[in-house]
């Protein structure tokens, strides 16, 4: 492996937990007074500083697979899906389908700026990913 190689899945790794951060953020600071949000922010935080690979690992096949409902903006698809499958640990199942409950209504809250601007993020995600993809097979 090149030092280019290495900068390169480096980037494409900080960029993606910056803007993952950047929208848990957003979502506890939205659900302030929820206490579950928060412990799963704090959780996932500290997770993450173990492993700065962990929100790609998670966070980028689940968007690979909806990779033309994302392109399409598909909000109704993303409302509608049951996420059940994805969620391999049954004991953080209902942990799990509850945060994706609080982010399907929060969602509903934003204002049409504030939308595109969530949207723009998970399409960000879904072009560095699809590098980072790219990457692993040189």
């Amino acid at each position: 492996m090149s030092a280019e190689y290495i900068k390169q899945v480096d980037a494409c790794v900080d960029q993606f937990n910056l803007i993952v951060k950047k929208m848990v953020i957003r979502i506890a600071e939205s659900n302030s007074d929820d206490h579950e949000v928060y412990r799963l922010r704090q959780r996932f935080f500290l997770a993450m500083s173990f492993d700065e690979l962990l929100a790609v690992k998670k966070i980028g096949p689940t968007l690979w697979n909806h990779r033309e409902q994302i392109k399409e903006r598909n909000v109704d698809h993303f409302m509608n899906y049951q996420y059940d499958g994805f969620i391999l640990k049954t004991e953080n199942k209902e942990l799990i389908n509850y945060i994706v409950e609080v982010i399907k209504q929060d969602y509903m809250k934003l204002n049409k700026e504030e939308q595109d601007d969530m949207y723009e993020n998970i399409k960000q995600l879904l072009i560095i990913y699809t590098k980072y993809l790219k990457l692993q097979k040189q």
